[in-house]
């Protein structure tokens, strides 16, 4: 078995947040401050912790992540989907003896009360939210976290994410990337491997 360990970001690669989040988001922005920005304006959003995008887009942090949240949860049960062939995959990765976890921008709280109802968690022992690190992705800190945890090997990791962020966290780690292409926006993203379908995933491992 090439890798032992698959590693996955959640946004993007496990579960389809775009509209939820971008929306979500836009509607926060005109809440705090009149101004109506259009969720396709707002894809940088994609990626980064959710207090860097508060800062970028200029808005008090308490209050920005307080409403940003709330507006997340409201749109959440409509609007996130868990991608095609996600949850097939986990399990036949975990069938074949395959370590699974994640690594992820969201913080604990966020993880905890956005992905865990989906069901996926149980395929996904190993959890690293990016309050738990000195650094979030692009930083390596949070791979090498997952690593010192499970005692992995980098050359035995795989990390799967739909972002630049994700690429840098894993080659600044020594770790190869997959980029799952269903739901990254940047397409030139650098990886090791382009599969264009979560369950093509099982044919790299």
């Amino acid at each position: 078995m090439k890798y032992t360990h698959i590693v996955f970001d959640i946004d993007g690669t496990l579960i389809d947040t775009e509209r939820a989040a971008l929306e979500s988001l836009s509607d926060t922005i005109l809440e705090l401050t009149g101004e109506r920005r259009e969720p396709e304006s707002l894809w940088f959003a994609f990626g980064p912790p959710a207090h860097v995008t508060i800062e970028r887009v200029g808005l008090p942090m308490e209050a920005g992540l307080r409403t940003w949240y709330e507006k997340f949860g409201e749109a959440f049960k409509d609007r996130v989907s868990i991608y095609a062939g996600v949850r097939e995959m986990l399990e036949e990765l975990r069938a074949r003896g395959c370590e699974l976890g994640v690594v992820t921008s969201k913080v604990r709280f966020e993880y905890e009360s956005n992905f865990i109802p989906l069901g996926l968690g149980g395929y996904l022992p190993v959890a690293v939210c990016c309050d738990e690190c000195e650094a979030p992705k692009p930083s390596p800190t949070p791979m090498l976290r997952y690593m010192e945890i499970t005692g992995a090997e980098a050359a035995k990791v795989l990390m799967v994410g739909d972002t630049v962020y994700d690429a840098e966290c894993a080659h600044s780690a020594g770790v190869d990337f997959a980029l799952a292409t269903w739901g990254a926006q940047d397409k030139s993203v650098q990886a090791e491997y382009y599969p264009q379908t979560p369950l093509e995933i099982l044919d790299l491992v």
